[in-house]
């Protein structure tokens, strides 16, 4: 009886530990696909200031519901900033708290050099008040 208790454990046990890996990297594939399409959106959105040489984006409100909705769609928050890491849009709309921060420059070359990938929240990158 003991033996078919442990085996059922162990086999429970398995059983959680690989539907986790295979959400996790799901959801990782999910995350990617969203960021490579939001990639394309935005080159498409810029436009280069013929007088300075600067790009800026076209079409912000446009690309805010292209964000706010694979926000929703994904679970997660979005953002795109500038290469020094200054949050030029957020999913959660202009005003939001995540463009006062910026994506910390260690971060910002990993993303520039070889890609960033963590499973995280941000919290110990970017310091955002806990709202009670």
């Amino acid at each position: 009886m003991s033996i078919v208790l442990i085996s059922f454990l162990l086999l429970g046990t398995m059983l959680l530990f690989f539907i986790s890996q295979y959400w996790q990297n799901d959801k990782n594939e999910l995350l990617r696909r969203n960021a490579e399409s939001i990639s394309a959106l935005t080159q498409k959105s810029l436009v280069e200031d013929a007088d300075t040489g600067t790009y800026y984006i076209s079409n912000r409100y446009v690309l805010q519901g292209f964000l706010s909705t694979f926000s929703d769609s994904s679970n997660a928050d979005i953002f795109i900033t500038d290469v020094q890491g200054k949050t030029l849009l957020c999913s959660e709309g202009g005003n939001c708290i995540h463009t006062q921060q910026s994506i910390p420059d260690k971060i910002m070359k990993d993303v520039l050099n070889n890609g960033f990938v963590s499973t995280s929240n941000l919290a110990a990158f970017i310091p955002i008040p806990i709202l009670p």
